[in-house]
């Protein structure tokens, strides 16, 4: 990439609420099906935005934004792999903080849970943004003593945030409900937008965990 590519790149950064609107057309929309990709095996989908060929923005998460969006399981279950699609524009050289809150009158509320400096696998999915970003697929396998437990009909919020620099996590603009931190304009303010990623695990019914285990042998 030469020094004028990168200098366009960071200016086409300065749009809305740190987002990264594509000069793609009227309803800025680019349709691609290659860079969908199934759930993880062997897991449960317990909650599904995922990327399926289509990404008409992308937001910042990172440097002075967080970004929340909210999901609700069908019945409870055991979140035990995350997934999410973005781009990253400066290297991929940062982690992630993951965080889960609960409601509070349409917006996060209190931290529940939070998992700090986590490396994602991630994966050219082979689409681009606006003709100049590649779309990532990233994934993060929960250690188990990390794993988060939601209750069905819940509302909740997730969040991620990158902690080094260029990453904007793939959005569609209409009918979603996000959630913007912004440092300068606290507190949360909501966005119609929809964040994409997947919670995969297991229904809290068929969880084995090390104690339950040891709980049934224990009686045979």
């Amino acid at each position: 990439m030469n020094v004028l590519t990168a200098l366009s790149m960071i200016i086409s950064l300065a749009a809305f609420n740190g987002s990264l609107v594509p000069d793609i057309g009227p309803s800025g929309t680019e349709i691609r099906t290659a860079g969908y990709l199934p759930p993880i095996p062997d897991r449960t989908v317990l909650f599904d935005q995922a990327y399926a060929g289509i990404m008409d923005n992308a937001g910042q998460g990172d440097g002075l934004y967080l970004r929340a969006d909210d999901f609700v399981l069908s019945e409870a279950g055991c979140i035990e792999s995350i997934e999410w699609w973005s781009i990253f524009i400066s290297g991929q050289s940062g982690t992630f903080h993951l965080r889960i809150f609960a409601d509070s009158s349409g917006l996060p509320g209190t931290l529940l849970w939070e998992v700090p400096a986590i490396s994602s696998i991630n994966t050219d999915t082979g689409d681009d943004f606006n003709g100049s970003y590649d779309i990532y697929h990233s994934e993060v396998n929960l250690d188990p003593a990390d794993y988060f437990t939601a209750e069905g009909g819940t509302t909740y919020w997730f969040s991620m945030y990158y902690s080094g620099t260029g990453f904007y996590w793939g959005l569609l603009t209409e009918g979603g409900n996000m959630a913007l931190y912004y440092y300068y304009e606290k507190p949360w303010s909501s966005l119609e937008w929809i964040g994409m990623f997947r919670l995969s695990g297991s229904h809290t019914g068929a969880i084995m965990n090390e104690t339950t285990w040891a709980t049934i042998k224990a009686g045979i």
